[in-house]
């Protein structure tokens, strides 16, 4: 891989030592991730720095119809629809009240 930058530049004189600390253990890999791909360092490039193998694609399992869908939101009570909170109980009373 001869292209590890997002523009046409160089790489960048502190990506080397960056994925150097990081092949040492010295940061973790969210960090390492982090402070060369904000050096401009490509993904495929970070990867290909840091020798960490490029990730593969998840294979999800096949759907399931059924089930429960669970949302966390701040609701009040539900007394008048007139005098509703519309910007913390809105997406339900549109729910419900359609």
């Amino acid at each position: 891989m001869s292209k590890l930058m997002m523009t046409d530049r160089g790489l960048h004189p502190i990506a080397e030592q960056t994925a150097d600390a990081f092949r040492r253990g010295k940061m973790n890999r969210r960090e390492y991730m982090a402070t060369v791909m904000g050096l401009g360092v490509t993904a495929a490039g970070a990867y290909a720095l840091g020798g960490i193998a490029a990730p593969s694609k998840a294979l999800a399992d096949t759907p399931v119809a059924g089930g429960s869908l669970r949302v966390g939101m701040l609701i009040k009570a539900f007394k008048d629809p007139r005098s509703f909170d519309w910007s913390e109980i809105g997406n339900v009373a549109r729910q419900v009240n359609e």
